[in-house]
């Protein structure tokens, strides 16, 4: 039979279960962030941060950068009222994207996006980016 096992961030830190089991169990883990390294802006902002900091960046540089970079721009774009535009951002991350969806009448709005990672090739690769709606 032809399966797909789906699960949790915290399986890519599992010690006790070998990759290739991963493999044999089409394993795919939904998770909130994904680091492209061999794209060109990840390359230049490891490369910068490097220069500057003499050392390597952790997923913290790269979260923090996204966010600093997401919301200053939506702030220089759309003033302090850039709350209402949250769903029409198109801004580019280095390990997120934006997909922000009002979550209820006179609430705020929740980012929906998700990648969802396969084992191949004995490392996890993204197979979707989307809202899984």
């Amino acid at each position: 039979y032809s399966i797909a096992v789906f699960g949790l961030p915290v399986w890519k830190h599992f010690e006790n279960i070998e990759i290739e089991q991963l493999h044999n169990l089409n394993v795919h883990i939904a998770y909130p962030e994904y680091i492209n390294y061999e794209s060109d802006e990840v390359k230049k902002f490891v490369k910068n941060f490097v220069k500057k900091f003499k050392g390597y960046p952790s997923n913290y540089s790269f979260q923090g950068f996204d966010v600093t970079y997401f919301y200053l721009n939506m702030l220089k774009n759309y003033g302090y009222h850039f709350a209402s535009y949250l769903p029409d951002a198109s801004l580019t991350s280095l390990q997120t994207f934006n997909d922000y969806q009002k979550i209820g009448i006179g609430s705020g709005y929740e980012n929906k996006s998700v990648f969802i990672l396969k084992y191949e090739d004995y490392e996890l690769i993204p197979k979707f980016t989307g809202n899984p709606r």
